[in-house]
Parts: structure tokens; C-alpha cells; sequence
């Protein structure tokens, strides 16, 4: 299987909102634990090692390679996209706040 990169969330501005509403009234550190909690939790979703490879070195392209907060945002979504169903990402975003507050 390859990694989904064409639009594969019905709903995408419903999820940017929800992902934005879920890092809502955290400190700096715990929305980088989120983001790392919840790319975790796609992975092990996905379970598959060729996508997230590849998943993975799209995210360390450009500046994100340089920076782990926008590596980790930028895998986070191309994860997300690629799961694509609102009921399975809602779930993983409340999972990952669960885990870190």
C-alpha cells in the first residue's frame, strides 16, 4: 500500500478545527506531546511499515527537517489523511489528549 496524499478526509476544515480545538488550553510542551501521542496512535493504526516510511520522509522534506515540532504536525496530518475516517481521528485526538493532561 502507498500513503494516501490525495484529499482523503471528507470533511478536511472540520478536522483542522477539531485538531486545533483538542491542543486548546495546553502549554507548548503538552501540544508537542499531543501531536507526538497522536502520530503514535495513527501509526499504529495504519500498522503499515512501506506508508509510514514514506509518510515519514515527506514530513523531514523542506524546513520541517529541521524543526521537530513542524515535522511532527506536518507527519501528524499526512498520517491523518491518509486514515481519512472522521470517527477513527476524532477518536486518536481525544485518546491523545487523554494521554497527556
Amino acid at each position: 500500500m502507498n500513503l494516501n496524499i490525495e484529499l482523503n478526509i471528507a470533511d478536511p476544515d472540520a478536522f483542522y478545527e477539531r485538531l486545533i480545538e483538542t491542543h486548546a488550553g495546553l502549554t507548548d510542551a503538552q501540544s508537542l506531546a499531543l501531536n507526538a501521542r497522536a502520530v503514535a496512535l495513527l501509526s499504529d493504526l495504519i500498522g503499515d511499515k512501506k506508508v509510514l516510511q514514506e509518510a515519514a520522509g515527506i514530513a523531514a522534506d523542506g524546513p520541517a527537517a529541521d524543526n521537530r515540532s513542524e515535522y511532527d504536525a506536518k507527519f501528524l496530518l499526512l498520517l491523518a489523511n491518509h486514515v481519512g475516517d472522521s470517527v477513527q481521528l476524532a477518536r486518536v485526538l481525544e485518546q491523545a489528549r487523554a494521554a497527556i493532561i
